[in-house]
């Protein structure tokens, strides 16, 4: 899916991504992908994600920076 970060708390190592197509996801910095550098992950960046159903709600997993 494809995405924008709507907030991450890096003090608190987690944040909300919505998908383009306007579904929100929980996202914790374990589920970044290893290539992708934590400290890019800003307000509205542009990612790409799979999206997992979690015990509390959907679960945005895989993320990367999209090109």
């Amino acid at each position: 899916m494809k995405g924008r970060v709507k907030s991450y708390s890096s003090r608190q190592a987690y944040g909300f991504v919505i998908a383009d197509s306007g579904e929100q996801a929980f996202f914790h910095k374990t589920n970044l992908d290893s290539s992708v550098d934590e400290q890019k992950i800003k307000t509205d960046t542009p990612v790409t994600f799979e999206m997992r159903k979690g015990d509390r709600g959907p679960i945005a997993v895989k993320i990367r920076i999209a090109d």
